[in-house]
């Protein structure tokens, strides 16, 4: 909504002062809290927001849309286009539907009303002149599917709590979504959170862009994954019904048929991926996260350090717009030594500047005996 996180953090900070929460769950949860009564907030800004998110989601699916046409040689705009936006704003609906609703009946209600005409005037962008009245439906539908699901947008922003409650003996971590305000609330989802134990021993997680840490972590680029995942998917299915159209005798070429087809092909797919994944876990995640479990401090700083920089390397030496780069600030959380900063980047001199040390802190009183 506009507001920094830097200034909503310390904000929260200096309100917190010295009382703490007996998990990271717990500090969370206060955090969450103290956001949803920040700021002031107008209907406006509400509607801008609310507006983006739309754009944005509409324009993934669109992305998406043209990326597959191109494989299946389809024209954009044509009639085999159209049934491609449909086929994925189907799927995509099936997606929402699956993640629930976050937003209880009265709030959806409103939401729905309130936003109906900025539904319209996006689904009008994103397929303008179409005449396919079954495809305008399915886009009205995501766009308010969406609004109220537990489903977020390519432009929501995420917070990461991690480190030691007062009651914790092992580490924790706590991350969130939210898409800002929609309606009179905040769209914010559930906590997921991820403890250390005895059995739990390690953990490694990538934040905002995660591609390179994901390749390091399981042996290949995301975006080649889903790639390849789509064309074994539409190889077995299209293939199949290929051969099934060329070779099956006319009386038992019908729609049923074919549909049985589809799913035995689908089910194929699903073992072939689920396959995949196991091995790459196996193979890959696994030995990296159990050597995590044994690393000094020190070799777990740089090692998050030098994946960070692997991101940066990759974003300096290809077209990609260069959004990782720079100083890295890196820091280690321990039960015994708290918060230590390994390395601090200032946008200052720090020798200029002895009053930022005495001031850093000065909302914090020193805790109580």
């Amino acid at each position: 909504m506009e507001y920094p996180w830097e200034t909503i953090v310390k904000l929260y900070r200096a309100q917190k002062r010295d009382r703490s929460e007996p998990t990271v769950e717990s500090w969370a949860l206060d955090f969450i809290a103290f956001l949803r009564r920040f700021g002031r907030i107008r209907q406006k800004e509400i509607n801008e927001n609310v507006h983006a998110i739309l754009d944005s989601v509409f324009e993934e699916v669109e992305t998406l849309a043209i990326q597959s046409a191109h494989l299946r040689n389809l024209p954009v705009p044509s009639n085999g286009y159209e049934d491609l936006l449909l086929e994925l704003l189907e799927s995509r609906i099936r997606g929402v539907k699956a993640s629930g609703r976050l937003l209880t009946a009265a709030q959806s209600r409103y939401v729905l009303s309130r936003f109906g005409n900025h539904i319209l005037s996006v689904v009008a962008h994103f397929v303008p002149s179409s005449k396919n009245r079954k495809l305008l439906d399915a886009a009205i539908e995501y766009g308010s599917r969406f609004l109220i699901s537990n489903s977020f947008s390519p432009i929501s922003t995420g917070v990461v709590v991690a480190g030691f409650g007062s009651s914790e003996l092992f580490p924790s971590q706590v991350q969130f979504e939210t898409d800002g305000y929609v309606g009179r609330q905040i769209k914010i989802s559930k906590p997921d959170v991820s403890i250390i134990s005895k059995r739990v021993t390690s953990s490694v997680s990538a934040f905002a862009q995660h591609d390179i840490v994901h390749r390091f972590m399981e042996g290949i680029d995301p975006d080649y994954g889903r790639y390849l995942e789509g064309s074994i998917r539409t190889a077995l299915v299209e293939g199949n019904i290929s051969v099934f159209e060329k070779w099956a005798p006319a009386s038992s070429r019908n729609q049923k048929t074919r549909a049985l087809i589809r799913r035995a092909a689908e089910r194929q797919f699903k073992r072939i991926h689920d396959a995949a994944i196991a091995y790459r876990r196996q193979e890959f995640w696994l030995p990296t996260v159990q050597m995590v479990s044994l690393l000094p401090k020190d070799e777990l700083a740089h090692l998050a350090e030098s994946l960070v920089e692997l991101t940066s390397l990759h974003r300096r030496v290809s077209r990609e717009i260069e959004t990782v780069g720079g100083a890295i600030d890196v820091a280690v959380i321990s039960k015994g030594d708290g918060f230590v900063w390994v390395k601090r980047k200032h946008y200052f001199k720090p020798e200029l500047n002895p009053q930022f040390d005495r001031n850093y802190m000065r909302d914090i009183p020193p805790r109580r005996r």
